[in-house]
């Protein structure tokens, strides 16, 4: 990078992600970008819908972030990226940058997926909020979206969320369900909006979404399934540089 002060990236945890998640990102990235994770926001008692909840969260941060920043979303934390990008279009059409987003769904488009979604999440809440949560935590890394993790890998991914709080989880996973989401396929295909799409070769359904995406630049990481900058923080790293050299390169 040049001379030009640096940019600002603000990232965004998946579900049971904590602020120490993009450690080794921030590590690789750090001559390049100022970077600052937050924390995702907390479920609450209320009658908001999905993307109400998230810029009302917004709004009351917004002060304590940069005039003009990058966005990065992991999974949940990029679902919710999307309705802070629908927002900033609106609002604040300069403030933001571009948008990363790792494994991230836009948002399912038929009433029968959002009801099945939401009975999906409704066994997992359950399952959060009544059973031990090292026997939790191991079935959720064996979902299919995680193929291609090592035992090991799985093994560090259960340890760092042992001491998290299984009912509060429960409670997050049903106000943030995919089946309340609405679809944010305008949004990405938005010609205002530069979109990176970043999916693991080994997480077909992801791959699969963001090869029928329309206004993104899908890029698919080999040898990683859901949890790129887990499995891989060099190859997002790189592609984060490379795009910040183009802009700089052709503003």
């Amino acid at each position: 990078m040049s001379s030009i002060a640096k940019p600002h990236l603000i990232l965004l945890p998946g579900f049971m992600g904590q602020q120490e998640e993009f450690s080794h990102l921030n590590e690789l990235l750090s001559g390049h970008v100022q970077m600052r994770t937050l924390e995702l926001p907390q479920a609450v008692n209320t009658a908001q819908v999905f993307e109400e909840v998230i810029v009302t969260w917004f709004k009351n941060i917004r002060a304590t972030l940069p005039r003009q920043f990058y966005l990065y979303g992991y999974s949940l934390g990029g679902r919710m990226a999307m309705a802070v990008a629908q927002y900033l279009i609106v609002t604040e059409p300069e403030a933001l940058l571009g948008l990363f987003l790792e494994s991230a769904h836009p948002g399912l488009q038929k009433p029968d997926d959002c009801y099945r979604r939401l009975q999906w999440d409704t066994a997992w809440a359950k399952a959060f909020g009544f059973e031990p949560m090292p026997a939790v935590l191991g079935r959720w890394f064996q979902q299919s979206v995680f193929q291609g993790m090592t035992e090991q890998q799985i093994d560090t991914l259960v340890a760092q969320r042992l001491n998290l709080n299984g009912r509060e989880l429960a409670t997050q996973i049903m106000q943030f369900s995919l089946g309340w989401q609405p679809d944010f396929r305008t949004v990405l295909a938005d010609e205002a909006l530069n979109v990176w799409y970043f999916t693991g070769e080994h997480d077909r359904k992801f791959t699969a979404v963001g090869k029928q995406l329309q206004g993104v630049s899908h890029h698919i990481a080999e040898c990683a399934s859901h949890n790129i900058h887990f499995q891989n923080p060099q190859w997002i790293a790189d592609r984060i540089i490379n795009v910040l050299k183009d802009v700089e390169q052709h503003p």
